[in-house]
């Protein structure tokens, strides 16, 4: 819970913006979710030099 320092303006807008920046982190945080698996495979070039 993020509450203002005083009863001013400028503590509620800081308040919110603080709030806002939390929720932004908490929703970022659940997109940092693994990744599936994607199979590669490397084929060598046929005109390159194999040296």
């Amino acid at each position: 819970m993020v509450e203002r320092a005083d009863a001013s303006t400028t503590s509620l807008i800081d308040a919110a913006a603080l709030a806002e920046r939390i929720r932004t982190a908490l929703g970022a945080e659940s997109l940092g979710e693994a990744l599936p698996e994607v199979p590669v495979r490397l084929v060598p070039d046929p005109e390159e030099d194999p040296r």
